[in-house]
């Protein structure tokens, strides 16, 4: 498959110039930010979506929460990699997971979707819930 087009400020830079990689860099970010100068600039009278914002201490329970959910999953990795543990020495993490899992749904559905703590504990909520499966339907049997 051929390609035809090409970005131009990769094409005018390799056009008999030899510069080091520094200075070649320095060009490129150079000729971006000029043709990023022209945008539209937000006027003062422009109008702003006014997002409500949750209270602190759902947002601090939804980051304590999410720390947590971590750390365990990093001892589940250990355990994962310890010949010694059999499945029923895993299964008080999975039981943890399970836990925290509905606890970051819990926290998620108080926060408005746009929020980005929502976004992170949609995802952690998603790691968690996809290694309970994994591990419910054999992948970890030893």
């Amino acid at each position: 498959m051929k390609i035809n087009e090409t970005n131009p400020l990769v094409t005018s830079h390799n056009k008999g110039k030899t510069k080091s990689s520094a200075e070649g860099f320095k060009d490129l970010l150079e000729a971006r930010l000029n043709s990023l100068s022209g945008s539209p600039e937000v006027t003062a009278g422009a109008s702003v979506k006014a997002v409500s914002s949750p209270d602190p201490l759902v947002r601090l329970d939804g980051i304590n929460m999410t720390e947590n959910t971590i750390n365990v999953l990093d001892n589940f990795a250990a355990a994962l990699n310890n010949p010694a543990l059999g499945n029923e020495d895993l299964a008080p993490f999975i039981s943890a997971l399970k836990e925290n899992t509905t606890a970051i749904i819990d926290l998620r559905r108080r926060l408005e979707p746009e929020d980005p703590l929502a976004e992170l504990l949609d995802k952690v909520a998603a790691v968690t819930s996809l290694e309970t499966e994994k591990y419910n339907r054999g992948d970890y049997a030893v």
